[in-house]
């Protein structure tokens, strides 16, 4: 969900909000009276605090965007609060068979058994080189808009 607050003249003692959401296909099944449901979000952390030797980032095929990445995303030198199109890091010489790479995932072809190396722009504008697997979230008759990647340095480069 995204949301603003904003301030109505006509209601001086109110906080107004204004935001939309994303259709979720099924809510939770687990009703816990009094309590909140655990987050994804908060798995997803947990996941990646266990993974110590990779980074991830999740991204949106459609906008090109990467909407999440993992903590160790900068451990790895990489540009911390990351935003963009993940192939736009990549080395002119990688970019092509990645960008390809990423849209087999989308598309079904391929599975996160497959990975693929690329280099990538480190926030000290240096190539750093990464083992890339891939894996869908979620699909409509087996093509995904959303994709997860796992990042691991090549020859344990941290």
């Amino acid at each position: 969900m995204s949301a603003r607050a904003y301030d109505d003249p006509d209601y001086p003692d109110a906080i107004m909000l204004r935001g939309f959401s994303r259709e979720v296909a099924s809510p939770t099944k687990v009703v816990t009276p009094g309590l909140s449901p655990v987050s994804s979000g908060l798995v997803a952390e947990a996941l990646f605090a266990l993974a110590a030797d990779r980074a991830f980032a999740a991204i949106d095929m459609q906008t090109e965007v990467t909407f999440r990445t993992s903590a160790r995303w900068a451990d790895f030198g990489l540009l911390p609060d990351f935003e963009g199109n993940l192939a736009a890091l990549a080395h002119p010489d990688d970019k092509f068979a990645f960008e390809h790479h990423l849209a087999s995932v989308a598309a079904g072809r391929i599975g996160p058994e497959s990975s693929t190396d690329v280099r990538l722009r480190t926030s000290a504008e240096e190539w750093k080189q990464f083992s890339v697997a891939v894996a869908p979230i979620d699909s409509v008759d087996g093509e995904s808009r959303y994709l997860m990647t796992s990042l691991v340095p090549v020859g344990g480069q941290a």
